[in-house]
């Protein structure tokens, strides 16, 4: 009788809707990872699943969620290394506290320093942690290994991530992981024609002027100075190459930015390189351009690289496992080994030389977007993990 009645109320549980804490690593959208991480909070089926946030800091992302009603803590994540200040138990203890208050049932965490504090969290309160992990590049051995441990499932947006990031720790923890790919809402991500015709008159760019993008951060591994090289090249090959490069995002780097800055005026690209800085109008850039360049030496997944596809743009990037698992060479994109400038000069001549093929690459883009990489398949793969740890716990 005792045992009917327990696994009714278990039965009972598992039915019952979730209150689910999201805990960002930033209080700003550094990328495209907490574009993402904002994006699946806001698709949330909230009939099954009630969300909570903490931010470390007031912020863009806390205004954002806290205009669409949800409930959203501020409370500092400070690095690991400042443990002798105290300071970190005192922002754990409080995060603890506002667990607690609020009955969480999973915790999903958006990167390491968030994942230490949440890992913590739920292990003292006996919450599962959901690790969304994003980028390839390793921390320490132990202190992604003691991430690891401290989640209940981790989540990858690539294969390469998870297996670049994981494989090192063996099958105990492999059996935690999950790939799930970022998710784009195709029905916002589409060509407009409008917004391009306005972008392109403010940028006094023709329609006649074919305009490459980048979308990132600008940083090393990024590879602006790979493809500004190229572009040169590509002049110089093609002296009729109507083009122009449209490079958005935030310097991250003061050094890197002044080196390509510089490299711009050695090679007298001044009047063919715009720099438009950081910008959310992503949906009017992408309309704007023609092909979108993904040069980098690194991704985890690439956000803008599957926003581009969704409004039907070609593509044009280095071919890396986590480019690869998006894009097929000579289908829908040119990949070319990264630093190869001969390779991606030919490409840049390619590309815009072959309307035609520029179209059928975009629309392959689009096709592959809605079938694999729609924000509805990435909600339902993550709340069926959410699902399967409250059945387990």
């Amino acid at each position: 009788m005792v045992h009917k009645l327990l696994n009714n109320v278990k039965s009972f549980d598992q039915y019952r809707k979730k209150t689910v804490a999201f805990i960002f690593n930033h209080s700003f959208y550094l990328g495209g990872g907490e574009i993402s991480f904002f994006e699946f909070i806001r698709s949330l089926d909230q009939n099954r699943f009630e969300p909570i946030i903490i931010v470390p800091n007031n912020g863009e992302i806390e205004k954002e969620l806290t205009s669409l009603n949800f409930q959203v803590f501020v409370n500092p994540i400070l690095s690991i290394k400042k443990m002798f200040s105290g300071l970190p138990i005192i922002h754990l203890l409080r995060i603890i506290n506002i667990l607690k208050n609020n009955s969480v049932d999973i915790i999903h965490v958006n990167g390491s320093r968030a994942c230490a504090y949440g890992g913590v969290s739920g292990r003292l309160l006996g919450i599962p942690v959901i690790w969304h992990v994003r980028e390839t590049i390793n921390d320490f051995l132990l202190y992604d290994g003691l991430l690891a441990l401290l989640s209940s499932a981790i989540i990858s947006v690539s294969s390469g991530v998870q297996s670049k990031r994981f494989t090192r720790f063996g099958q105990r923890i492999k059996t935690k992981t999950n790939i799930v790919y970022n998710g784009i809402d195709t029905h916002k991500f589409r060509r407009n024609s409008t917004a391009r015709y306005e972008f392109r008159r403010n940028l006094k760019v023709d329609e006649h002027i074919l305009l490459f993008g980048i979308a990132g951060n600008i940083l090393p591994l990024k590879g602006h100075d790979f493809f500004l090289k190229a572009f040169a090249q590509a002049k110089d090959r093609c002296f009729n190459l109507a083009a122009k490069i449209l490079i958005i995002g935030r310097p991250l780097d003061s050094e890197f930015d002044k080196e390509i800055h510089q490299l711009v005026m050695d090679m007298n690209l001044e009047d063919d390189v715009v720099f438009l800085g950081h910008s959310k109008n992503m949906l009017a850039i992408l309309s704007a351009l023609d092909v979108f360049l993904l040069p980098s030496q690194r991704e985890g997944f690439s956000r803008s690289l599957l926003e581009a596809m969704s409004v039907g743009l070609p593509v044009l990037a280095t071919r890396i496992d986590e480019i690869e698992e998006a894009v097929t060479d000579g289908e829908n994109a040119i990949l070319v080994n990264y630093n190869d400038v001969n390779a991606m000069a030919a490409a840049i001549v390619k590309l815009a030389e072959d309307e035609q093929l520029r179209e059928k690459m975009g629309k392959a883009n689009r096709k592959r977007v809605v079938q694999k990489f729609d924000l509805a398949s990435h909600t339902k793969a993550i709340q069926n993990i959410y699902s399967r740890l409250s059945i387990q716990k």
